[in-house]
Formats: C-alpha cells, sequence, structure tokens
C-alpha cells in the first residue's frame, strides 16, 4: 500500500518512541533538560530585564529560536511510556514547521473563530483564549466560574477548569472514574455555553482524563 509524506512521518514518530536510546526519568529531566537549558542561555546571551515587560529586541527573539531549535535538535522528546528518547534531526523539524497551517477554524455558526498566523510586528486582531486552565474546582462551582468567563466579549474561546470529583466521587487517576469526570466535565461545558448563549464557540479541551483509558 502505498502511504503520503505526512502518514509515513507519524509511522517515523511512533519508530522513535520504540527505538530511540533508553533514558531514566530523572536524568533526563538533570542531565537532557535541566544542563541544556543553562548552557543554551549562556550560549546565546538569553536575558531579562525585569523593568521590560514586553520586549522589543528583534535580536534577542532570533537568539530565543536559534536556542529553541538546537534544544529541540539536541534533546528532542522523551517518551514516558517506553523510556526512550525521542530525536529529530534538523530536516525533520525543518518539514514540521513547513506543515504547521496558517489558519485554523475553530467553533461553529456565529461563534465560530478563525486563528491566523501573525508576525510579530503584525497589526491585526489577535485570537483571545480565557479561562480556569486546568485549576481544580468543585462540582458545584464549575458551571458558575466557566459562565464568568465565556461570559465576556472579548474571548474567543475558553479553556477548561479541573473537576476534583464526578457525581460526588473521588477522581483517581487510571481510573474509569477520569472517563466518567471527562464526560461530566464536556457535558457542563455545552451547559456553560448555552446559558450564555454561545453554544458554538470552541472549548481548548476537557482537562480531566489525562490517561489513554479516557480517550
Amino acid at each position: 500500500m502505498k502511504i503520503d509524506e505526512n502518514y509515513a512521518y507519524m509511522l517515523s514518530v511512533l519508530d522513535k518512541a520504540e527505538q530511540g536510546p533508553v533514558l531514566e526519568e530523572n536524568d533526563w529531566d538533570f542531565n537532557y533538560i535541566n544542563r541544556t537549558i543553562k548552557e543554551l542561555i549562556d550560549k546565546y546571551d538569553i536575558h531579562w530585564d525585569a523593568d521590560v515587560m514586553v520586549p522589543a529586541d528583534d535580536t534577542l527573539a532570533d537568539r530565543l529560536f536559534d536556542a529553541g531549535m538546537e534544544l529541540a535538535r539536541e534533546v528532542g522528546v522523551y517518551c514516558l511510556d517506553t523510556k526512550r528518547q525521542m530525536k529529530w534531526s534538523q530536516s525533520e523539524l525543518d518539514y514540521i514547521l513547513s506543515t504547521a497551517p496558517e489558519e485554523e477554524v475553530l467553533g461553529t455558526g456565529k461563534d465560530k473563530v478563525t486563528i491566523r498566523h501573525r508576525l510579530p510586528d503584525e497589526n491585526s486582531p489577535i485570537t483571545t483564549i480565557g479561562g480556569p486552565y486546568g485549576t481544580p474546582v468543585p462540582e458545584e462551582l464549575f458551571v458558575p466560574i466557566m459562565v464568568s468567563y465565556a461570559q465576556e466579549p472579548i474571548l474567543d474561546y475558553i479553556d477548561n477548569a479541573t473537576l476534583v470529583s464526578t457525581h460526588g466521587r473521588p477522581i483517581k487517576a487510571g481510573s474509569p472514574w477520569e472517563a466518567v469526570g471527562c464526560w461530566q466535565e464536556a457535558q457542563l461545558s455545552f451547559e456553560v455555553l448555552k446559558r450564555v448563549g454561545r453554544e458554538g464557540m470552541p472549548i481548548g479541551c476537557a482537562e480531566d482524563s489525562p490517561q489513554r483509558l479516557a480517550s
């Protein structure tokens, strides 16, 4: 069967998760991430001026990009499930960047929003996201807290809080309660959008259910 370039790339990613060098998580955190970032900060002279809240230094922006690219190329990604380091070549990273979409449409009807690729100096409207971003909240407070965000016209879409329980039961990691909590969160989110009259408003994600069981 002939496969297209994107499908082939997906297979190569799965291969990396199975064939990369074996590493312990602590080794990854301290010797690959922590140490490498410190080295790159010195190498690219990355610094922050506490008196400048929004820097406009183009050369600093270029150095940050180059440092980030080197970090991605030299360190890669750690697969927790297989305990392997996944690395990409520069050509692979360039390919990933080349496939990034220029724009995406989220939501439906009058509430849909188009997220566009913007350049740093571009004078065009930005897409505004708001919400509790995974903050743990009791079930009875989920809807009123989310309503307080969703009703704001300035927000184009919202990101959810996290339920600390579901139907009065604690949500246990790796258990079926994660899936139940995810469904409840989704149902409550749709209730929120209906209450504020923005049924088609995009929702960032269901913050509960990080385990495979819930997918």
